[in-house]
């Protein structure tokens, strides 16, 4: 996929949310910097368990992993309200894409989109890793250097 100009490479692990693989899941978490959390848009008990998804998976990650929810089968008549998904949008601040698997619709936008929030934070994350703050004998922040990148000038 080319995103923002830069050919990415995403590795997905499709888990179907089933409790069969249920124990496996935690070793996918490791390392991974994004997660999409999958429910129904037809099914209110879906969408009931995101938040469980959304425990579980800062559990094995830590709260630095960005989260982004998509509400499957937009193309099917909705159980899930408005209401309902901008309250949780509210309450936990994460960003939902309405999409559908069967049409196509909104996928490209949603996976785009996340990958254009990780290249940016490792962008800051970068640019934060190359600052040096230099302080005083107090821990003052005397100056701020970026740090050299080449070797013995």
């Amino acid at each position: 996929m080319i995103v923002m100009d830069k050919i990415i490479k995403v590795q997905v692990w499709d888990t179907a949310g089933e409790e069969r693989y249920r124990s496996i899941t935690n070793a996918y978490y490791r390392g991974a910097e994004g997660i999409l959390i999958v429910f129904d848009l037809t099914n209110k008990e879906s969408f009931k368990n995101i938040e469980n998804w959304i425990n579980e998976v800062t559990v094995f990650t830590g709260q630095d992993v960005l989260i982004i929810c998509l509400g499957n089968k937009s193309d099917l008549k909705k159980e899930v309200s408005k209401d309902s998904i901008d309250d949780f949008k509210k309450r936990t601040n994460l960003e939902i894409f309405n999409v559908s698997a069967k049409t196509g619709e909104g996928v490209e936008d949603a996976f785009r989109h996340l990958i254009e929030l990780l290249i940016k934070k490792n962008t800051d994350k970068k640019e934060k890793d190359d600052v040096v703050n230099l302080t005083d004998n107090n821990n003052n922040i005397t100056s701020t250097e970026k740090k050299n990148s080449t070797c013995c000038n």
